[in-house]
């Protein structure tokens, strides 16, 4: 099968990507390549260059799927049977009893954030804050807006996401949400909590994630549409689909194999979702 996977298409890319990846030693001397190496960050931001030297996916992976698997209360031993594939699941309902549905909004954040001490900073140095298409700089700016554009009454609409690094706002956090009580009781969970949040219409673009672990998003507030599209190689043998994920569902998806872009629905108001890595 691999040597399906090896003409056309998939052929310009590894040329592609080696062509770019050899000019980008050419160009960069010594003393660029050890600011690199110091800065990681640098790199793991670089999505050009991931996206140009990334291996090739075996589609094999995703030619069997046209749909996520959605499921309802599962136990834990029918969850561990697809925990660590590349069929993204759609759990329903599972975070509806979390007290972050009737907690967790933008005023709860800022004045956590606010209130303690290092939290941005923390972001800034130690974590990551992403401002998608707004005019943010921070996530301290982020929360300091216009209260009339906070509320979504005027104003451009705004979506951002942010990963939390700060061991106390990570205990405020956990003490109004748990990680799904399904996951494998082996599995090991990461200590960084990612949250999204902002207007309805488009949010992310379509991207993969480099991140090391699969990864899993409760949806606390409003409706969001996932799109998922198959790496350029496996277009020819998968096929691409759309997740509505609603208040209180957690969506499973590798997002280190799909290629994914997200759009708030414009029925459930503000989008707050929260997610973390597991193995």
């Amino acid at each position: 099968m691999g040597n399906i996977f090896l003409s056309g298409r998939n052929v310009w890319f590894m040329v592609s990507g080696l062509v770019l990846w050899v000019a980008v030693v050419v160009m960069l001397d010594a003393n660029t390549w050890e600011q690199l190496n110091e800065t990681p960050c640098l790199l793991r931001n670089n999505y050009v260059l991931m996206e140009a030297t990334r291996p090739l996916t075996e589609c094999h992976m995703c030619s069997h799927i046209d749909g996520p698997t959605v499921l309802n209360n599962p136990s834990p031993q029918e969850f561990a049977n697809i925990a660590y594939s590349s069929i993204p699941i759609l759990v329903k309902g599972a975070a509806r009893k979390w007290p972050a549905l009737d907690t967790f909004n933008y005023e709860f954040f800022a004045g956590l954030y606010d209130a303690t001490a290092g939290a941005y900073e923390s972001v800034e140095e130690e974590c990551q804050f992403l401002p998608f298409k707004t005019d943010f700089l921070s996530l301290e700016e982020a929360f300091h807006m216009d209260s009339e554009r906070a509320q979504l009454k005027s104003g451009p609409p705004w979506y951002i996401g942010w990963s939390n690094c700060h061991p106390k706002v990570r205990q405020v956090l956990r003490s109004y949400y748990q990680h799904p009580e399904f996951l494998p009781s082996d599995s090991e969970s990461s200590a960084l909590d990612w949250i999204f949040m902002g207007a309805p219409g488009p949010a992310t673009t379509t991207h993969l994630d480099y991140v090391l672990r699969p990864s899993w998003q409760a949806q606390i507030s409003g409706r969001k549409l996932w799109q998922l599209l198959p790496p350029p190689e496996c277009e020819a043998f998968c096929k691409g689909f759309n997740i509505t994920v609603e208040t209180g569902d957690i969506v499973f998806i590798d997002t280190n194999q799909w290629y994914h872009n997200t759009c708030i629905l414009p029925e459930g108001g503000l989008s707050i979702s929260i997610g973390s890595e597991y193995d």
